[in-house]
C-alpha cells in the first residue's frame, strides 16, 4: 500500500513538473533540470518500493502484455543491437549529453510507460495522471507566453527572458505542447456544454494554444492542424454533425482553427502574405523560433550513403551527426547552415534508419504502427459518453499527433518523455479492449531464483541508467559554469581548467575535451609570456605535452568526428606559429584525417591554405582556397583572403578584369560582386568599388562584410551620411561586434573610421564581421 500510493504521489508530481521544470542554479540548463528531476524521482521510487517489499514481505509485480509493451521491447532489443554493432560503443549505448535514441534513453522512457500504464488500469488514477500531463503542458504554454508578453510589454533583461523561455528547454517543443493543449480543449468544447468556470478554462485554453502556435510557428504543426481541422470541418458540414454537446461553438472553433492554419500555412509554404503572418512574432514580440533541420532530401541523402556501408545495423545510436559530416549532400553547402552540426535528421523516425539501420528501423516501425493502430482502437472503442471517453479519446488523439509529428520533427528530451508518459496512459487505457496475458513476478516466494534474478537486473539496470544520468547532469553542470568564468587571469584559467576536467571525467565527451585543451593552451601561452626564470625548459616541455595529450582526448572521444582533427591541428597550427619543431607537419596529417569524416568541408581547405601562408607558400595556399570556393562558391572567407593574396602578388589587377566580365555574364552573385568590390577598396578604388558593393547589397541586403566595405568606401569618397547608415545596418546585423560599434561612433562624430592605431580590416586574416544571416544562394 505505502507502495503503491508513494508511486502514484510520485508519478503525479513528476509528470506534472516535467513539462517545464527548470532549476535556477548558476551553470544549469533546462534539460539538465528535467534530467535532475528524473534521477530524483526514479530513486525515490525504487528505494520506497523495496522498503515497502522487504518490510511487507509480499512484493509481487504484475505484468500484463500488450501489443505496445511487446513492441517496445522489441525494438528496444532491436537499437540495443545496432550499439553492439557501432564503433563508438559510449555514444551509441549512452549519448552525447542527453541523446534521444540509445539505449539508455529507452530504458528510461520505457521505465515511464510502464509505471503509467499501471496507474492507468486504475480510471481514477489514469484520469488524473492524465490532468497531470496536460496540467503541465498547460501551465508550460501558458508560463512561454506570459514571459513573452512581459518582455514585449514591460522589457526584460537577456538573461531573464533567456531562462523563461528556457523553461520547456527546446522553445519549438513549446508548438507540440501548444497542439496538444489545443486537441484536449477543442474536443472539451465538442464533449461537454461547457458553462461558467468550465467555459471560461476551455476557451481560454483553446485561445492560449492558437496564440501559442502562431508564436512559435512550427510550420510541420500548422500543416498537420490545417489538414486534420479541414477534413473534420468537411465531415461536419457534409454529414450535419452539429448534434454534439459542443453544438454551433464547436463548429465554430474548428472552422476558426482551419481559416488559421490555412492561412499560415500558405504563408509559410508559398508567402501568399509575405511572411508578413509567420513572422508576426518575431516583429511583434522580437522571439524567433526558427531552428535548422536537415532537409527530406538531405536526410535521404545521408540515408543512402549509411545503406550502402552499414545497411543491417546502421551508423550506430546517438551518432546521426557522424554520418550526417561523412555523408551530406555537397549542396549544403550554399545554405546558410554549410557548418551546422545536426544531430537529428528531418524528423525522429528517419533519424533511426540512419543510426539503427534496416533492423532497427523495421523494429522501431512495428512499434510506431501499433501505437497508431492502438490510438485508432481506443478512441473507436472507449466509452460512450462522459469524462472517461474524453479522456480516452483525448489520449487516443494526442498519441495519434504526436506519433504522427515525429516523423518530420525532432523533440528535446522533455517532449520525448512526455510522449513516453502519452503512450503509457494509451497502454493503460487500453487494457480493457485487449486480449492480455497476465504474469506475475514473486520476490519471497519459496524457490522463486527466477523471480529474485528479475528484481536484481530491474534494479541494477535502474540504478545504472540513473547513475549515468547523474554523470552526465554533473558534466553538464560542469562545463556550464566553466564556460562563464572570465579568462582574465592564471587564477581564472586554473579554475576553468579544473572544471572543465571535472567535466570531462564524469562524461568523456569531445566537447569537453576540446574546451579543456583550449583551455590547457592558454595557460601554455600564459606561461610563455611569464617566461620567468623559475621555469625550466622541462616546466615547459611538460605543459606542452600536457596542451597535446588533453586536446587529443577529444580525438580519442570520437575518432569519426571530423572537427576534433581540425581542434588538434588548429592547436599545431599554432604551435607551428611559435617554432614548436615538426607542428607544421602534424597539423597537415590532421587536416588530411578530417577530410576523410568531413569530405565536403570547405573550411578544412581554408585552414590548410592557412598553414600554407604560414609555410610562406603562396601558391599552395591559392590551391586549398579555390578548392574551398569549388565546395561553396558562396564562402566570403575564403573569397576575402584569395583576394588578399592576389593583391599581395600583384595578381589583383588581372582578377578585377575577369571579375568584371563575370558580373556582366551572371549579374546575379553578389559573391563576385564581394570580391570585385573589396579588391577595388583594396587597390583605394574607392569610386569603383562603391557600385560593386551596391550591386552585392542589393542582391542581399543583410551582407554584413559587403555593408561594412561599402560603408568604408562611402566614407572614402566624402559620402558620410551614407556611411553612417552602411554601419547602422552593420551594427544591426552583428550587435556583438565591438569594432562595428566603435567605427560607428567615430562616423557620427566626425573622425575617421579607426581613431586609434589598428590594422585595416583589408589586412586583416579575418573578415571584420561574422556573416550571421542568408546569402540569396543560401
Amino acid at each position: 500500500m505505502i507502495k503503491s500510493t508513494f508511486l502514484y504521489i510520485s508519478s503525479v508530481v513528476f509528470l506534472f513538473l516535467i513539462s517545464f521544470f527548470s532549476l535556477p542554479v548558476a551553470g544549469s540548463d533546462a534539460d539538465s533540470s528535467k534530467i535532475v528531476l528524473l534521477v530524483l524521482w526514479g530513486i525515490s521510487a525504487l528505494v520506497m518500493t523495496l522498503i515497502s517489499a522487504f518490510s511487507e514481505r509480499s512484493w509481487r509485480a504484475p505484468f500484463k502484455t500488450s501489443l505496445i509493451g511487446i513492441a517496445s521491447l522489441l525494438a528496444f532489443l532491436l537499437v540495443l543491437s545496432s550499439a553492439f554493432f557501432s564503433q563508438i560503443a559510449r555514444i551509441s549505448f549512452f549519448g552525447d549529453g542527453y541523446a534521444i535514441g540509445v539505449p539508455l534513453f529507452f530504458v528510461m522512457a520505457m521505465g515511464i510507460s510502464y509505471i503509467v500504464s499501471l496507474l492507468a488500469r486504475d480510471t481514477r488514477r489514469g484520469g488524473q495522471v492524465f490532468l497531470s500531463v496536460i496540467g503541465g503542458v498547460a501551465v508550460a504554454t501558458t508560463i512561454s507566453l506570459v514571459a513573452i508578453l512581459i518582455r514585449s510589454i514591460f522589457g526584460m533583461s537577456q538573461n531573464t527572458a533567456a531562462y523563461m523561455f528556457s523553461l520547456v528547454s527546446k522553445w519549438n517543443d513549446v508548438g507540440i505542447y501548444a497542439a496538444m493543449l489545443l486537441i484536449a480543449s477543442l474536443y472539451a468544447i465538442r464533449s461537454f456544454a461547457l458553462r461558467g468556470l468550465g467555459a471560461v478554462l476551455g476557451y481560454a485554453l483553446f485561445v492560449v494554444s492558437i496564440v501559442m502556435l502562431a508564436t512559435v510557428n512550427l510550420v510541420l504543426v500548422w500543416t498537420l492542424l490545417c489538414i486534420t481541422s479541414v477534413v473534420v470541418l468537411v465531415s461536419i458540414l457534409k454529414n450535419k454533425e452539429t448534434q454534439v454537446p459542443g453544438g454551433k461553438c464547436y463548429v465554430w472553433c474548428v472552422a476558426l482553427l482551419a481559416l488559421i492554419s490555412l492561412v499560415f500555412v500558405l504563408d509559410n509554404h508559398f508567402g501568399l502574405f509575405k511572411g508578413n503572418v509567420a513572422g508576426f512574432a518575431t516583429k511583434s514580440f522580437g522571439v524567433s523560433s526558427i531552428v535548422a533541420y536537415t532537409s527530406i532530401s538531405s536526410t535521404g541523402t545521408v540515408i543512402g550513403g549509411v545503406m550502402s556501408q552499414s545497411p543491417l545495423f546502421g551508423y550506430g545510436p546517438g551518432r546521426f551527426a557522424d554520418a550526417w559530416r561523412l555523408y551530406r549532400p555537397q549542396g549544403v553547402n550554399l545554405s546558410q547552415f554549410w557548418s551546422t552540426e545536426f544531430t537529428y535528421g528531418v524528423g525522429l523516425w528517419p533519424t533511426f534508419v540512419v543510426t539503427t539501420g534496416i533492423v532497427g528501423a523495421l523494429g522501431l516501425l512495428t512499434l510506431v504502427l501499433v501505437i497508431i493502430w492502438s490510438a485508432i482502437r481506443l478512441y473507436r472503442k472507449g466509452e460512450t459518453s462522459g469524462i472517461v471517453m474524453y479522456i480516452n479519446r483525448v489520449v487516443a488523439l494526442i498519441a495519434l499527433f504526436m506519433t504522427v509529428i515525429f516523423f518530420v520533427y525532432s523533440p528535446g528530451i522533455g517532449a520525448a518523455f512526455v510522449y513516453a508518459a502519452v503512450v503509457g496512459l494509451l497502454i493503460g487505457f487500453s487494457y480493457k479492449h485487449e486480449t492480455v496475458t497476465t504474469f506475475e513476478v514473486s520476490l519471497f516466494a519459496r524457490s522463486n531464483v527466477f523471480g529474485l534474478a528479475t528484481v536484481l537486473v530491474v534494479v541494477l539496470v535502474a540504478l545504472g541508467s540513473l547513475w549515468m544520468y547523474t554523470t552526465k547532469v554533473i558534466a553538464a553542470y560542469q562545463y556550464n559554469i566553466a564556460i562563464t568564468i572570465p579568462a582574465t587571469d592564471s587564477a581564472a584559467l586554473y579554475q576553468i581548467s579544473d572544471r572543465l576536467q571535472k567535466a570531462f571525467n564524469a562524461e568523456h565527451r569531445d566537447t569537453y575535451a576540446r574546451a579543456l585543451g583550449t583551455a590547457y593552451y592558454a595557460q601554455f601561452n600564459n606561461l610563455l609570456v611569464a617566461s620567468s626564470s623559475s621555469y625550466t625548459s622541462t616546466d615547459f616541455q611538460n605543459m606542452l605535452n600536457s596542451v597535446i595529450g588533453v586536446s587529443s582526448n577529444a580525438i580519442v572521444s570520437n575518432p569519426f568526428n571530423a572537427q576534433n582533427y581540425l581542434f588538434v591541428a588548429e592547436l599545431f597550427r599554432s604551435l607551428a606559429a611559435q617554432g614548436v619543431s615538426g607542428a607544421s607537419k602534424e597539423a597537415e596529417g590532421l587536416y588530411t584525417a578530417a577530410r576523410v569524416y568531413e569530405p565536403y568541408n570547405p573550411l578544412i581547405s581554408v585552414l590548410e591554405a592557412r598553414l600554407a601562408l604560414q609555410n610562406k607558400d603562396s601558391e599552395a595556399a591559392q590551391t586549398k582556397l579555390q578548392e574551398a570556393i569549388n565546395l561553396k562558391p558562396n564562402y566570403t572567407e575564403a573569397v576575402f583572403l584569395l583576394s588578399q593574396i592576389l593583391i599581395e602578388n600583384n595578381g589583383s589587377k588581372e582578377a578585377i578584369s575577369q571579375l568584371e566580365a563575370r558580373s556582366k555574364l551572371s549579374p546575379v552573385e553578389p559573391i563576385v560582386f564581394f570580391q570585385l568590390g573589396f579588391l577595388k577598396y583594396a587597390n583605394k578604388d574607392y569610386t569603383g568599388a562603391v557600385p560593386a558593393l551596391e550591386a552585392a547589397v542589393s542582391l542581399v541586403p543583410d551582407y554584413s562584410n559587403a555593408m561594412y566595405f561599402l560603408g568604408l568606401a562611402y566614407y572614402n569618397v566624402d559620402r558620410t551620411n551614407d556611411a553612417i547608415a552602411a554601419f547602422e545596418r552593420v551594427v544591426a546585423l552583428n550587435p556583438d561586434s565591438a569594432e562595428a560599434a566603435s567605427v560607428l561612433a567615430n562616423l557620427k562624430a566626425g573622425k575617421a573610421p579607426f581613431a586609434t592605431a589598428v590594422v585595416t580590416p583589408e589586412k586583416r586574416a579575418k573578415l571584420p564581421v561574422n556573416e550571421k544571416t542568408k546569402t540569396q544562394e543560401e
